[in-house]
């Protein structure tokens, strides 16, 4: 089968509906250099550019360096830069799967491989944009990074490399600085970013004038990005798209067909790179602090908040729990009752956000499984849903009807029964599975579950009242919350007794929330 490039685009005659990129885009100035080359960044950054060079609200491309490795820069190149997204999910309740060739890559370079031609990239005029997906770890501080390294360790090692390299060749110029747009998950980001950089340049005894350009000329932009990137297809999944379309793609990105960025920006960047107006889900904001706040309470605190309930209910992945009766009916309420009201943006717009939240767990197409989510749990509880609970107190003084219930679960997925050289390990019967989580924390559950009897009300009092007093934990004493800890036990002693399902229906049962 042939191989997706430029030549063979140019006899391609679709045997299903699949949009193209013109002839024009392969001749479009580069405006973006992008670290990174991963399935989410081109599933991501690159199809927005795709979508606004097809509305000519962008005419522009990017080149890719990849950061670290080289492997995937030749496949970049084999390919012209050209791969497939193919969109899928849920729209309006109906089952939608959309093809799109992106052709918004001119070229991938390796910064390992080849740090001299990765600097001189620096150099070429019609640059306004970097980007960046590096993972969460790529926002570091190295301390023994270097300028001088042949390339410099880390990517904001890197990039202040190649902003400073850029200065020198245009002797400073304010009208060649840089918007610099991280799509790292890590809450303001382009804060964070900017402070690497300037530490670096500290470090390395850069010249007072660079760091005036870097800091007057060139702008750092908290990002907030949302898209689900599953990437590369199995086998059998892949065989079927490439028979499909009718050629070979070695970057076939399969992504769904949610997407947002949320970005604190200017009016320079929004002229810039004009996406919102493209149709695609990108909001330019003054301050991003509450968007950042609605996705960790909303959509990761129903994830947190469903897992230990969901799994050891008999579930295995997010589609099904969603959908189920109980399950589903509880999570709807606690993010309209008790995390929403919690969040400060207009109320219509967080319901709408839930709507879209639900049903992008309902996608057909995704098998996001329980236990990935559950990884760092306890951080997870203590960063995602514990807050919605503080807060609801703080304003009624009461605990919250349904997140105890959440809390509870937790504690009781958290009953470690086993802890050997191979790991830590709880059981959902006589099933097993592995916890991944912070080892200080690990071993206060294990300890804790370890010196009571379960059987037992009071006991199990005590096991609550021993976790939640751990300021370790939380950064501070849950038992300080009236009533919190003898409801939470007791949602433990249900959960015990009776089991997950039957715990839930009972307290659904009694807040009239079944029809």
């Amino acid at each position: 089968m042939t191989l997706l490039t430029k030549k063979f685009l140019s006899n391609y005659k679709p045997p299903v509906k699949i949009t193209l990129p013109s002839k024009n885009f392969f001749n479009l100035p580069v405006k973006v250099l992008q670290f990174g080359e991963g399935r989410f960044i081109r599933g991501f950054l690159n199809y927005f550019i795709e979508i606004a060079n097809h509305k000519q609200l962008f005419n522009g491309c990017s080149i890719v360096i990849q950061p670290k490795k080289a492997d995937k820069t030749a496949l970049i190149n084999a390919q012209d830069g050209l791969f497939t997204v193919c969109s899928r999910g849920l729209r309006a309740g109906t089952k939608t799967e959309e093809f799109m060739v992106i052709s918004s890559i001119k070229k991938a370079i390796a910064a390992k491989a080849d740090w001299f031609n990765t600097l001189k990239l620096a150099e070429i005029p019609s640059i306004q944009i970097i980007a960046s997906n590096t993972t969460e770890a790529g926002l570091t501080y190295d301390q023994g990074d270097l300028i001088d390294n042949d390339p410099p360790t880390s990517f904001p090692g890197k990039l202040t490399a190649m902003l400073y390299h850029r200065y020198k060749i245009f002797d400073g110029e304010k009208n060649r600085g840089l918007m610099i747009l991280p799509l790292e998950l890590v809450e303001n980001n382009g804060d964070l970013l900017k402070k690497i950089v300037l530490k670096f340049a500290k470090k390395w005894k850069l010249e007072a004038k660079f760091v005036q350009w870097l800091e007057g000329a060139n702008k750092f932009y908290n990002c907030i990005v949302d898209r689900i990137v599953t990437g590369y297809p199995k086998p059998e999944e892949l065989d079927q798209f490439q028979q499909q379309l009718g050629y070979e793609d070695k970057l076939f990105n399969i992504a769904e067909l949610y997407h947002s960025w949320i970005i604190e920006a200017d009016e320079k960047l929004q002229t810039t790179m004009p996406f919102d107006e493209a149709g695609l889900n990108v909001q330019f904001v003054s301050n991003i602090n509450n968007y950042f706040l609605r996705k960790v309470r909303i959509l990761n605190g129903a994830h947190t908040s469903m897992v230990p309930i969901a799994y050891l209910s008999g579930k295995d992945f997010v589609k099904e729990s969603i959908e189920d009766s109980l399950i589903g009916v509880y999570i709807k309420k606690i993010l309209k009752n008790e995390v929403i009201p919690f969040v400060n943006l207009p109320h219509d717009e967080l319901l709408t956000y839930k709507d879209t939240i639900i049903e992008r767990f309902q996608n057909p197409f995704l098998q996001h499984k329980l236990l990935t989510i559950a990884l760092y749990q306890n951080s997870k509880m203590r960063l995602r849903v514990l807050p919605s609970i503080i807060n609801y107190y703080q304003k009624y003084n009461n605990p919250p009807t349904l997140l105890p219930f959440a809390f509870a679960a937790f504690l009781v997925f958290m009953r470690i029964q086993e802890k050997t050289e191979a790991g830590w390990f709880g059981f959902r019967d006589s099933e097993k599975y592995e916890f991944k989580d912070n080892q200080e924390s690990l071993e206060i559950f294990y300890q804790s579950w370890q010196a009571i009897d379960p059987s037992n009300q009071v006991e199990l009092t005590k096991l609550v009242n021993m976790i939640c007093q751990n300021t370790d934990l939380w950064e501070r004493d849950l038992t300080q919350l009236p009533n919190f800890v003898p409801i939470v036990a007791t949602h433990i002693n249900e959960i015990i007794k009776n089991g997950m399902y039957v715990a839930l229906q009972k307290l659904l049962k009694e807040n009239n929330m079944l029809g």
